[in-house]
């Protein structure tokens, strides 16, 4: 080899210069071929004279069938001529002669289509966006329920003038070249066919790009979007042009590095959080800008530019990603809750006792923060993630109507029973007030007895609620360890109440209740509280996930857009915009 020109999404072609070895592997000094290969379109216009009729049609024609179509082309010279030739690119590949086209067929991966099922069946629609032929694109953007099988349309830019171009349902490639898929492209083709193949072409429905916004957004992209047609849409009336279709693209074909940053941007700039996944260098820029980056080759340019890579190169790995994603959230916010919850009815249990010279003993808080809420707050963050990736998402911030309706709700129900509690023991015939501790801050009196057990249970009540099941964790059963421990906990809790030990109770600092059917009473009411906290936090949730439902639902009499995928490349859109 003496030299090469990189492939480059400038030039969209490689060029290599090799002498030509003799049969017995010896280089032979006066014979140099100059190899091209390269987009089809680029290819023929560096050869002059050899490019046979019915070219482009070919080309069409099996780019619609999902097939890769490379151009290839060479040149012979003698050592003599290509030492004297200039050096620059352009001479050396100038009047170049037609080799043919190399056909490839990369089929689209089963998980693919799959994945991008998922993604809808979750309200998240999916778009192409690749450095291939556009008709190549779309055929497999059509396998992968990308694009519209019914009506699709192609932007085709004439003098500054945006027109679109309806694809054909079904690939016409049999009807220009024989049954068999062995190429054979020579100006001895007959012109019957070409002019065939060429009025297929010509008479394909154009319609405006007025009419193009008629159409409406649907469960699938309806446009097939070139870098060109891109690049002057983005330029044109600051790219209002281009914000106003962007909901209708199914497929961006022929993009450069710069073009995919800028599809990306040109969703945030609408409000949408966006996703992406990619596995080349040239995706490195995209990957960057959006919100999510993920990129299918841990090793290649694209995993130094993505916050998330993944050694597995398969497009499902988005699913994973999002169904973990939202479970850590969620699972974040309820740790919130438990915790703020915990402050709650500490705070509250220490402001009723303080109403009688009362509170808590050093040991009665040890005993709650070493051994029920330490222990609980480890174990409620094991619950792993849901196995199925639904159309709602964990609400984006703290302070929302969500998590704070929430707390405020089990805030006044703990209180409601603590006061319950508070009031039934005082009223009971063998009560009497406190003796024998400080009377500034006496912690022996039937009042701190009371209310400790029934805060016992409303810990634990706080943390099983929180870890209910939702739409992105799994139920509560699947995470051993918390099961665990709350049956470990309520036991040795219920044992307290029921049968109370003396040197249990001289430690933590307690005044025995001396009534059993008064115990057996609190520890019905502790249960009744447990149910009521598991029903108010069900039902909250429930509620807000019917209204995150119905406002899915409006938002999709409108329009919903995501972001892309092909069995390679692809970016996506996450259903709404970050609160």
């Amino acid at each position: 080899q003496l030299r090469s020109f990189d492939f480059s999404a400038d030039t969209r072609r490689m060029t290599v210069i090799v002498r030509e070895e003799n049969s017995s592997g010896e280089v032979q000094t006066d014979s140099v071929w100059i190899l091209v290969k390269g987009a089809p379109d680029v290819v023929a216009s560096l050869c002059s004279g050899t490019v046979p009729a019915g070219y482009d049609e070919v080309v069409t024609g099996y780019g619609s069938e999902g097939l890769r179509v490379i151009g290839c082309a060479a040149r012979k010279l003698s050592w003599e001529d290509y030492v004297a030739l200039p050096r620059d690119r352009s001479a050396i590949e100038g009047t170049l002669e037609l080799a043919g086209l190399l056909i490839l067929e990369n089929p689209i991966r089963m998980e693919s289509s799959h994945t991008i099922g998922v993604l809808a069946r979750a309200g998240i629609r999916s778009v192409m966006i690749t450095g291939d032929h556009p008709l190549t694109a779309a055929a497999v953007a059509r396998q992968a329920g990308i694009l519209s099988t019914e009506t699709a349309y192609i932007g085709i830019l004439r003098e500054k003038q945006v027109f679109w171009e309806l694809l054909p349902k079904a690939p016409y490639l049999r009807e220009v070249v024989n049954d068999s898929h062995t190429i054979n492209i020579d100006t001895s083709e007959s012109e019957s066919e070409n002019r065939k193949a060429k009025d297929l072409m010509a008479n394909a429905e154009m319609i405006s790009s007025e009419e193009v916004l008629k159409i409406g957004a649907g469960a699938c992209g309806v446009l097939v979007v070139t870098g060109e047609l891109f690049g002057h849409l983005a330029k044109e009336e600051d790219g209002e042009g281009l914000q106003k279709i962007l909901p209708l693209i199914g497929v961006f074909a022929r993009m450069s590095p710069e073009q995919k940053r800028g599809a990306v941007e040109g969703y945030q700039r609408m409000g949408r959080v966006v996703a992406m996944t990619g596995d080349g260098s040239n995706d490195a820029s995209a990957l960057k800008a959006a919100h999510v980056g993920l990129s299918l080759a841990s090793q290649a340019d694209a995993s130094i530019a993505a916050p998330f890579s993944t050694k597995l190169p398969s497009p499902a790995t988005i699913v994973h990603l999002l169904r973990e994603g939202r479970a850590s959230l969620s699972t974040a916010f309820h740790t919130f809750k438990y915790i703020a919850m915990y402050s709650i009815i500490q705070s509250s249990s220490l402001i009723i006792l303080y109403l009688v010279s009362s509170g808590l003993g050093d040991y009665q808080f040890l005993t709650i923060d070493l051994f029920l809420i330490m222990p609980l707050a480890l174990f409620l963050g094991r619950t792993s993630a849901a196995k199925e990736l639904t159309k709602t998402r964990p609400t984006g911030g703290l302070i929302t109507s969500a998590v704070l309706g929430s707390v405020i709700g089990q805030s006044l129900l703990q209180i409601t029973f603590q006061l319950l509690a508070f009031v039934l023991v005082r009223l009971q015939p063998w009560y009497v007030p406190g003796t024998g501790g400080d009377p500034e801050y006496n912690t022996f009196t039937y009042e701190t007895c009371a209310l400790f057990y029934i805060s016992l249970f409303q810990y634990l009540a706080t943390s099983w609620s929180t870890s209910v099941s939702d739409p992105y964790r799994l139920p509560l059963r699947t995470n051993k360890l918390m099961c665990l421990a709350l049956i470990i906990m309520s036991i040795s809790s219920a044992s307290l109440v029921i049968m109370p030990s003396s040197w249990v109770h001289n430690i933590l600092g307690l005044n025995q209740l001396p009534s059993i059917w008064f115990r057996i009473g609190l520890l019905l009411m502790a249960g009744i509280n447990t149910f009521a906290t598991w029903a108010l936090e069900k039902g909250f949730a429930s509620g807000v996930l019917s209204v995150q439902r119905l406002a899915r639902g409006k938002e999709t009499l409108g329009w919903f857009l995501d972001e892309s995928m092909s069995a390679a490349r692809a970016f996506y859109r996450l259903s709404e915009p970050l609160n």
